[in-house]
């Protein structure tokens, strides 16, 4: 108390308030002391962000697909082959350090050190078991770093390109995950991300609708969100483009299976418990054969590209 009051004589216009009993570990233990003092000194308290998806379901289910993601894998390197030749289609000169954003077994590194050569490539992912895994299959030079991508390890504007494929959409807290991108980046540095958007496996979601309220499909932002986080984050956008790339399958369970494969579960914190019942799976596939098309059953993923850079830099 004695403290407060001499931050108040010192201080005058200025209202003081004491969370009492607290150290200085105060963010850590005293969260909700902090937002209702915010509230009395006349402060806006920071949003609640509600959570989404279980992060360390994400990074379990991912890391024990690593050793099978390659061999179902095909759309996502169509997606980051595609993201490479929009936006990188060149050698690059000008890159001292690449930070691949959630490099699962490490396909693209090759595609990266090609285009630059002079780099440091950085290899960071979320799931133990695809870094390890990534390790393991490589040679030459290479770091690999377990990491989240809304704390990484890494030192401010130490990056000149990041690099991540179909990995931020499964970020738990987009705000977060987005002003790290921006801390890391050097001034003029480049993030290339490809992500998708919420009508991704749409006709997945539409057959499951029909047989319970259960939400059996990832959930992802949209991108008037995604466009503003980025910017609030002090990112400039300077390319966006959005395009549907389909998948055919003959049966459902050939989706669900590389589903699976990919590690790709449903992880969304509103996910049903438990196993699905035989019935109710039977009743999804009927569900799912009403959306067939001639050359067979539909999965559609909302893909978005983009490229941002530090918007003062």
């Amino acid at each position: 108390m004695a403290a407060a009051a001499a931050v108040q004589a010192r201080l005058k216009p200025l209202a003081v308030e004491v969370a009492a009993d607290c150290n200085h570990l105060l963010p850590l233990f005293a969260g909700d002391d902090i937002i209702r003092l915010l509230g009395v000194l006349g402060c806006k308290a920071p949003p609640v962000v509600p959570t989404q998806r279980d992060k360390t379901a994400v990074a379990r289910s991912f890391g024990s697909a690593a050793a099978s993601y390659d061999g179902v894998a095909g759309l996502q390197r169509d997606i980051g082959n595609a993201l490479l030749e929009r936006h990188l289609p060149q050698v690059s000169t000008g890159v001292a350090t690449v930070l691949d954003l959630g490099c699962g077994t490490g396909y693209f590194r090759q595609a990266l050190q090609q285009r630059c050569p002079q780099a440091t490539y950085l290899g960071m992912d979320l799931a133990e078991g695809m870094a390890r895994h990534a390790a393991l299959e490589s040679s030459g030079s290479a770091a690999w770093l377990v990491g989240d991508a809304e704390d990484m390890p890494l030192a401010s504007g130490s990056l000149q390109l990041i690099f991540s494929n179909l990995a931020i959409q499964w970020s738990e807290n987009l705000p977060l995950l987005c002003t790290e991108l921006a801390r890391v980046l050097a001034p003029g540095g480049r993030g290339l991300l490809a992500t998708l958007g919420p009508q991704t496996l749409r006709e997945l979601r539409q057959a499951w609708s029909v047989v319970d309220g259960h939400a059996h499909v990832n959930q992802f932002v949209p991108v008037p969100h995604l466009k503003q986080a980025l910017q609030d984050a002090g990112l400039q956008i300077l390319s966006l483009e959005q395009e549907d790339r389909v998948m055919v399958y003959q049966h459902a369970r050939e989706l669900l299976r590389e589903l699976k494969g990919l590690g790709a579960h449903n992880v969304n914190a509103a996910r049903p418990a438990g196993l699905t019942g035989r019935r109710r799976l039977e009743a999804f596939y009927q569900a799912y054969e009403d959306q067939r098309r001639d050359n067979g059953l539909p999965a559609t993923y909302d893909v978005i590209y983009l490229e941002v850079t530090p918007a003062h830099g």
